[in-house]
């Protein structure tokens, strides 16, 4: 519950629990920092877990663009 007041705090972060766990192939609730962006070449990529859901991936949209101050 800390973590989900955090999160509601700290806008450019986004708190992956509940039913999403499962789906995102995670075995406890995680945080998706949107802080800062990196890439990989995906070779590195050795096993695919899961993916978020379509209001997940909305809300993590939301983050990146309060992070980077986007509109």
């Amino acid at each position: 519950m800390l973590l989900h007041f955090f999160y509601c705090l700290n806008c450019s972060q986004y708190l992956i629990e509940g039913d999403e766990i499962a789906q995102a192939g995670i075995k406890v609730p995680s945080v998706v920092k949107c802080e800062s962006i990196l890439t990989i070449s995906k070779s590195m990529i050795v096993k695919i877990l899961g993916t978020l859901s379509e209001n997940g991936i909305r809300k993590v949209n939301n983050c990146l663009k309060d992070a980077f101050a986007l509109d």
